[in-house]
């Protein structure tokens, strides 16, 4: 699932996540991310094999999530949602640690659970 960005980068597609915070670990950070922005319960797969380096200590990490149910925009960050697949056109300009991630995300869901 990709999300266009309505704030900061406006008009650019990213896989959604956020910050982690004090005591929270990755895997539970993207849960909480999903809930708040878009309403949606996710359950982590397992990590992709594939970090990007933003910054001296500070890295986006890349999950593998299911979820039960469509998700709804529900924070101002966000725009649109859509849902892509190898043989999808992407919607929109991807930013770039995302786009660096396509590879690695296709990979993973290629080779399933």
């Amino acid at each position: 699932m990709l999300a266009r960005r309505s704030t900061s980068h406006a008009g650019f597609w990213e896989f959604p996540g956020g910050q982690v915070e004090d005591n929270e670990r990755p895997e539970q950070a993207i849960i909480r991310e999903f809930h708040e922005e878009f309403l949606l319960d996710v359950s982590v797969v397992r990590a992709i094999d594939f970090r990007f380096e933003l910054a001296p200590n500070r890295e986006l990490l890349f999950y593998l999530l299911s979820a039960e149910h469509e998700p709804q925009v529900t924070h101002h960050s966000h725009d649109a949602i859509a849902w892509i697949s190898l043989q999808s056109p992407l919607p929109g300009e991807i930013l770039p640690a995302d786009s660096a991630a396509l590879p690695a995300i296709w990979q993973a869901l290629e080779d399933g659970v």
